[in-house]
């Protein structure tokens, strides 16, 4: 196994900026509350711990299991190119869904696949770095994220409005299961804890239980501020947190729209860049070829999405990102732990057979 080289914190941050970035990119016709939002992240919070419990136990018996199960090299090999194969669609998904945000809010600034090939290629470079790197970028990131929801919290010049928090009604129901549905999606810190272990020290298991409680409240606190300020008596279609963005204005900035097209564009950059080097993994060498290609990959299959040659709607997204979730973060974490335990208890027996 590799020489662990992030901490538990960098761990808890990376998986948090996977997150983040779907929350970004999170796009609605219309809004006519957003209690059912607020509602269904609870429930899908609830759910996404119950899958997260075969990947908490994995991280607790980490060394063990390993030791036990990465023996078989054929294994090993199947195991990465299915990792591979997913995290270049995520990746694809994550620059389609980009460029998309950038032609529909800052249209003059590049040619939507212009956008999609710089920002492969910077999230290879990334990749290229290694994890410790894009660990250490992404702190920062996550932090000035953090700075830029609380500061246009303060300087909002929206009005707060309890009465913006209605009952949930029946026709919200709809609204609150698709929320449910897409945020179950976003697990992508399953296989992505998958992807990183050989680089995680001991303790990785407290960042996945911090990073749900912080996941829950920092989401439930951006959704609160959003419905208090801009719902019900203002419509939003859009990006929610850009619409939160025009409210927010200071004597020196008239709006932040333009500071969160920045940070999310360095979210994007180091969001790809772990995908991507989690997708080179499966070349036998770590070099520039074995990043260029997932990244070559990643962007063709974005500008095909774009230009409408391979249709996939939000639906059939988030259907295959959840096939990949249940599969390499449930299912293969559950598996390694059984065939785990199988092997001690036999090893026990055999033990005591021979004591005999």
């Amino acid at each position: 196994m590799k020489q662990a080289k992030i901490s538990t914190g960098q761990f808890f941050i990376l998986i948090m900026l996977s997150r983040i970035m779907h929350v970004m990119l999170y796009k609605a016709n219309t809004f006519t509350s957003g209690t059912p939002l607020m509602l269904g992240l609870l429930i899908s919070t609830a759910i996404e711990a119950l899958l997260a419990v075969p990947v908490f136990i994995f991280l607790l018996k980490r060394e063990e299991i390993l030791q036990t199960v990465l023996k078989n090299e054929r294994l090993k090999t199947v195991l990465k190119a299915l990792l591979a194969l997913y995290f270049i669609f995520v990746s694809g998904i994550t620059l389609y869904l980009f460029a998309e945000f950038m032609h529909s809010e800052f249209a003059l600034i590049a040619l939507p696949w212009l956008i999609i090939v710089a920002l492969a290629a910077a999230g290879a470079y990334c990749a290229h770095l290694g994890i410790e790197g894009i660990a250490r970028a992404g702190t920062a990131v996550f932090w000035v994220f953090i700075a830029l929801m609380v500061l246009m919290a303060v300087v909002n010049q929206g009005r707060y409005d309890p009465l913006n928090l209605i009952p949930v009604r029946k026709s919200d129901l709809k609204m609150m299961w698709d929320y449910v549905v897409w945020d179950i999606s976003s697990c992508r810190w399953l296989p992505l804890t998958l992807g990183l272990v050989s680089y995680l020290k001991q303790g990785a298991q407290k960042a996945a239980i911090g990073y749900l409680v912080t996941k829950f409240v920092l989401i439930e606190g951006v959704l609160l501020l959003i419905t208090m300020i801009l719902w019900t008596f203002v419509d939003v279609p859009g990006y929610p947190i850009l619409a939160l963005g025009v409210y927010a204005k200071t004597d020196i900035i008239r709006q932040f729209n333009a500071i969160n097209m920045f940070v999310w564009a360095l979210n994007c950059v180091l969001v790809n860049g772990v995908y991507l080097n989690i997708a080179s993994a499966s070349f036998k060498k770590k070099n520039w070829l074995s990043v260029l290609v997932p990244a070559a990959l990643a962007a063709a299959f974005a500008i095909l999405c774009y230009k409408q040659i391979i249709h996939l709607t939000t639906d059939v997204q988030n259907l295959i990102m959840l096939v990949g979730i249940v599969l390499l973060g449930v299912l293969v974490p559950l598996a390694a732990i059984i065939y785990w335990r199988v092997k001690v208890k036999c090893e026990k027996l055999r033990q005591s057979f021979y004591r005999q």
